[in-house]
């Protein structure tokens, strides 16, 4: 019934009213292996997970945290397999603290308490972490390096390919599903030199026009994410 009420406002186009025109779509599944030390941490996850839901089973603990539900365990598990930075496991307690006390000083925390410093940086990631450590300067000696940026087995995968298709003139486009991937993939792209433009849900849509306009029309710009 709502979908007769609302079939007079709605333009639908499919796929195949649209696509006409274009060539013929090939898709090619490529497994990636992980980096050593993100294949490390997956599988110290996984043992992880398997041990605190038998624990839950046997009933020897009763309580869990949100990451560690069944399904914030698997979201984990996905964030690790992309990559090693999208969980927090090289910033440890001690560093959250030393942090904390080092923000507690800064002129933009004078009035936050401590203990709440290290309550929000807790609930970070490590990449989140990183780019809180690069807009204050207090801190600014925190973050990660470049090679921290760049160990992903995904990355590693783009480092093989890029180059290559970049001499080939190809054009190419990155999706991710995850907001935070496109964060670290942007600083990645900087990294290695390549130029490149960003859409996400946050890109005003009187702009986005312009910057496929703007990708179609400048053969300089190789990516697309």
């Amino acid at each position: 019934h709502a979908k007769q009420i609302m079939k007079p406002f709605f333009l639908r186009r499919l796929k195949s009213e649209v696509l006409k025109d274009l060539p013929k779509k090939t898709s090619e599944v490529q497994t990636v292996p992980m980096g050593t030390n993100q294949h490390e941490m997956y599988f110290e996850r996984v043992a992880r997970y398997k041990k605190k839901a038998k624990d839950m089973a046997e009933g020897r603990i009763r309580k869990i945290t949100a990451g560690e539900s069944g399904v914030g365990m698997i979201m984990n598990l996905r964030k690790i397999a992309n990559h090693p930075l999208l969980v927090r496991n090289h910033f440890d307690d001690k560093q959250l603290h030393i942090l904390a006390k080092l923000l507690k000083k800064d002129e933009s925390h004078k009035n936050a308490q401590e203990k709440f410093i290290i309550e929000d940086l807790s609930y970070m990631s490590d990449f989140e972490i990183h780019k809180t450590c690069l807009a204050y300067r207090c801190i600014e000696h925190y973050s990660l390096g470049n090679h921290l940026i760049c160990e992903s087995g995904k990355f590693q995968m783009l480092d093989d390919m890029l180059p290559q298709m970049n001499d080939n003139g190809d054009r190419i486009l990155i999706f991710t599903q995850f907001v935070i991937v496109l964060d670290i993939l942007e600083q990645y792209l900087r990294i290695r030199g390549h130029k490149y433009l960003r859409l996400d849900g946050s890109t005003p849509v009187t702009e986005r026009q312009i910057m496929i306009d703007q990708y179609n029309t400048d053969d300089s710009i190789f990516i697309f994410i």
